[in-house]
């Protein structure tokens, strides 16, 4: 078993490995030749339009994240790189499209943008 470690993890799916039961029973299965491999789940349309609005409403701070990334020599530092923009640029861009149309359109026209583009980053981030 240990020679096909890889293959049997994969074969296995996604299993709860927590749970010793189910894990067993799922290994009982694969030695018997069931597969529970998952096939890469493909995004939704919708999923793809709000990534979209997404990147058109982010603009600037992942163009600024763009042209940090090639500049990162070492990959572990890529992930933090990602949170400090995202942690600073991304809130103070989001301000200054709130304040810009709160003084076009109003308060309520800037809340509701507030609003969309609150939701519309947990869409994107949270679903696929």
């Amino acid at each position: 078993p240990i020679d096909h470690y890889e293959e049997i993890i994969q074969k296995l799916g996604n299993v709860n490995f927590l749970d010793p039961k189910e894990a067993n029973q799922r290994i009982i299965e694969v030695e018997n030749g069931n597969s529970f491999e998952e096939s890469p789940k493909e995004p939704s349309n919708l999923w793809k339009i709000g990534k979209g609005l997404f990147y058109i409403n982010s603009i600037i701070p992942i163009q600024i994240y763009n042209l940090i990334k090639p500049k990162i020599k070492e990959e572990e530092f890529i992930s933090t790189t990602k949170f400090a923009i995202g942690a600073t640029a991304f809130p103070l861009f989001y301000m200054l499209q709130i304040i810009a149309v709160n003084h076009f359109f109003g308060t309520t026209p800037a809340l509701l943008y507030a609003a969309f583009s609150l939701l519309l980053a947990l869409f994107v981030a949270k679903t696929k």
